[in-house]
């Protein structure tokens, strides 16, 4: 499969090393157009009609999110390129959107681009109203729910509903508080860095725990916590004083 692909960025250094990169690392993605402002980018969207759009958030006079705002609907998929602070960054993970954060990695460039030939069929526009959401409420620190990517599609889930999450290597195993068990085509970094900001922590490299789901505190045999749902889970010596202070100055 072969994709058509713009490029909009205000920094014509950015430009020119994402195109070296695509060339050099997604033969699948052909671009057509790289625009270094809103405006030259928009007159380029209605031109090629393209499907992949590589979009810099933080430009001058209009900002990628306007931009997209401005865009008729259409069969094409963003990926949002950025060095925007980490409140938006979170914003983006929650939704079915991919975005890269400059300086671009190669192996996040390719997973990235995969992951758009994979849903090709999805569209970004359903999405819109949610990001734009997303943002304002990541800033004010409210997100009650977030959609994450499972194994049949994606998962919308209210913060208030997650009990634990569990590492199982590159995937995420997230336990719901009416006994269910899901699993996140993501792994627990990338929880972490949506849900450790508020109510959840990290307390051992295998899991994160939503503090509020929180039954039982246990101090003897190294330390560890019972769950609303029954479930255990160990404190890992590096977390304890973390958590401990926690306990102490809830």
């Amino acid at each position: 499969m072969e994709l058509n692909a713009i490029l909009i960025d205000d920094e014509l250094d950015c430009l020119s090393v994402l195109d070296i990169e695509l060339k050099r690392h997604c033969p699948a993605i052909h671009v057509v157009d790289r625009c270094n402002s809103a405006k030259a980018g928009l007159i380029a969207i209605k031109k090629h009609k393209p499907d992949l759009i590589f979009l810099d958030i933080n430009m001058p006079h209009i900002t990628g999110l306007e931009l997209i705002e401005m865009i008729p609907d259409g069969d094409y998929q963003v990926i949002f390129t950025t060095a925007y602070d980490n409140y938006a960054v979170r914003a983006f993970k929650t939704c079915a959107v991919d975005y890269l954060l400059k300086p671009i990695k190669k192996d996040e460039l390719k997973s990235a681009v995969d992951s758009v030939i994979r849903n090709k069929s999805i569209k970004f526009q359903n999405n819109l109203e949610f990001v734009a959401h997303q943002v304002d409420a990541t800033k004010r620190n409210s997100v009650k729910k977030i959609i994450l990517p499972s194994l049949e599609g994606y998962i919308f889930l209210q913060l208030q509903e997650i009990v634990a999450c569990e590492s199982d290597e590159n995937y995420t195993r997230v336990y719901t508080q009416d006994g269910e068990k899901v699993f996140i085509k993501k792994p627990l970094k990338f929880l972490e860095e949506i849900l450790c900001e508020g109510d959840f922590m990290r307390i051992h490299k295998s899991y994160i725990v939503n503090l509020n789901k929180i039954k039982k505190y246990v101090k003897v045999d190294g330390g560890y916590v019972i769950m609303d749902n029954d479930l255990k889970i160990n404190i890992s010596r590096i977390k304890k004083d973390e958590f401990t202070e926690y306990v102490e100055n809830y």
